[in-house]
């Protein structure tokens, strides 16, 4: 757990951020970390650390951004512009690559993500932008508010909010779903996801108790957040080796359809 904020100073390259108050609208030259590469091809490096009111899916945010061409050109600053951007973290409303990169920044983070085209423009780009097809995108984001996500609790300890509300038919007990999720330990883990560009479908009776409780009130094209406590999901065992015992889980769910029991 971090307590305290840092700034993380390792190899030294010029770049138009600041480490320190006032931060990335002025043009500093700071040291820039190593570069993480997540399981969908996002990489990322945190140029400051903040433990404050971390962001999940789900949660509207306000984002100041810089973003670069491979070139080195900016087609967009909202330090430039005035305004940050606002969203709901997860309703696929803004590029996967932004979607992904701010869940477990702190408000008053700062953080570099380096998008393939597949989680920013893809093959179209963006002539608004003056963003070529088929083109890699650096960004360096701060978010500078956060506003929760408002979880209803069930009876049975299951905590759920809607990211987006579907439209179409909820599932029945014994259907089957087609669904894309991600699954956190409350420490931030991944321990699962389904693979990026597919789906994943399982019959419901198949799945843990918060799953089957989650899903059952869900619609197709809905986008939910659950939060999943041991006794509905791996109970005292887990399911080694990635969920320990007695491990809450965090899930965003997309349901992408309903196969009736045949």
């Amino acid at each position: 757990m971090r307590i305290f904020a840092v700034c993380i100073l390792i190899s030294v390259v010029p770049l138009i951020v600041g480490c320190g108050g006032g931060i990335w609208e002025n043009q500093k030259t700071i040291p820039e970390p190593p570069l993480i590469t997540t399981s969908s091809g996002l990489k990322y490096s945190d140029f400051f650390v903040s433990p404050l009111s971390i962001i999940s899916y789900g949660d509207t945010v306000l984002m100041d951004y810089r973003g670069f061409l491979p070139t080195g050109q900016q087609f967009k600053s909202t330090y430039d512009d005035g305004a940050p951007v606002e969203f709901v973290v997860g309703d696929g409303k803004v590029i996967a690559a932004w979607d992904e990169g701010i869940v477990g920044m702190g408000v008053g983070g700062k953080r570099k993500l380096v998008a393939p085209p597949d989680l920013a423009y893809g093959s179209t780009g963006n002539s608004e932008l003056g963003i070529p097809p088929n083109t890699t995108l650096t960004y360096y984001i701060e978010p500078k508010e956060r506003k929760p996500i408002t979880l209803e609790v069930t009876e049975s300890g299951l905590q759920w909010g809607d990211i987006v509300v579907g439209t179409g038919p909820s599932p029945g007990p014994n259907d089957t779903v087609v669904v894309k999720y991600k699954g956190w330990l409350t420490d931030g883990t991944v321990f699962d996801s389904t693979p990026e560009g597919q789906t994943s479908e399982f019959k419901l009776t198949g799945l843990i108790q918060g799953w089957k409780e989650g899903l059952s009130t869900m619609k197709v094209g809905g986008i939910r957040k659950l939060v999943v406590p041991h006794t509905l999901g791996y109970g005292p065992s887990g399911a080694p080796p990635k969920i320990p015992g007695y491990a809450t889980l965090i899930f965003r769910i997309e349901l992408v359809d309903v196969k009736p029991e045949s």
